[in-house]
Parts: C-alpha cells; structure tokens; sequence
C-alpha cells in the first residue's frame, strides 16, 4: 500500500488490521512503535509570502492566533496536541484535513498553519520554519506484535538496514 492514510488514524492502519506494518510518527503509544529510524525536528508549515515565512525559528505557543488545520474528531489526542498549535481554534471545523497532502493544499490555498517535520518535501510555494519548542519526532516502523510472523520479522529486519544504509551512507 502507497497510499497515504486517514490522519484520524495515526497507527496508519495498524489498529484496524488495514496493514501488518507501518511507517508512521510519534507520538502515539511508545511501547508499540520501535524501531526508530530517525529523529525529525519539527516547524510551522507557512506560504512563502507569510510574514514568518523568513524567520529563522517560531516558538508554536505563541502563534494561537493563528488559524491552524483541523484533524478529525477521532484523533488521538497526543497525536492534535503535538501536530496542531496549542490553544488554536481551525478556521473552519467543517473543513476536516484527513491527508498530508490535504494539510498542505490548506497552507496553500488558505493561508492555515500546519506542522510538518523541517525537511518535508513541500510544493512550490510553502517552506518550513524551525519550531522552537516542538521536540523532534520520530518516524518508526511499527507492527502488532501480537501477529509478527517470521516474514513480518524478518521484512522490519530488512527495512530497517535499509533505512540506515539509506541515512547514514
């Protein structure tokens, strides 16, 4: 599977069974997701004509003006807290952002804030500006445990030296 999935889920599917292994971020729960391949500082996702578009950092908790995306209701709350501006209220709740790609299209279209990590692959017209106080992310490999196979195990193995070899030369 290719396809991006529904931010409402931040497991990407693990918990409904959609898939046996995911490449998702934290925060969720830290028990289920390791390995860790790599640790992302974070910033505010902004138009290249926003006034921060130039900053060198932003501090998140001092942007509540902001109008911000809105995850669906059934988020994990960990997941809004530390993907959203803290105390910001969405322009619009009916105008629900479902997809990465949807969180973009809004910073875009609409002027939204969003929060991705700083080296995002961004369309033309958005940059990242360096959050201050965002800790860095973590992009993991997860699977349930309770259903890892030897093919499951030995798929993360792989994935997993491949990943590093693809981070670290």
């Amino acid at each position: 599977m290719d396809d991006e999935f529904d931010l409402g889920d931040p497991t990407a599917g693990l918990r409904t069974g959609a898939c046996d292994v995911a490449l998702t971020r934290c925060p969720s729960t830290p028990a289920d997701y390791e390995p860790r391949l790599a640790r992302q500082s974070i910033g505010l996702v902004v138009r290249d004509d926003d006034p921060l578009a130039h900053a060198t950092s932003v501090r998140i908790d001092q942007l509540s003006e902001r109008s911000w995306i809105c995850l669906p209701p059934d988020t994990d709350v960990a997941w809004v807290a530390y993907w959203t501006g803290l105390g910001a209220r969405p322009a619009d709740v009916d105008q629900v952002m479902r997809t990465i790609q949807e969180c973009l299209h809004a910073v875009l279209w609409n002027g939204q804030s969003a929060l991705a990590p700083v080296d995002q692959l961004l369309p033309a017209g958005l940059i990242v500006v360096p959050a201050e106080d965002r800790k860095p992310n973590d992009l993991v490999l997860a699977w349930r445990e309770t259903e890892a196979s030897p093919l499951i195990r030995s798929f993360v193995e792989v994935a997993c030296q491949v990943f590093a070899r693809a981070l670290h030369g």
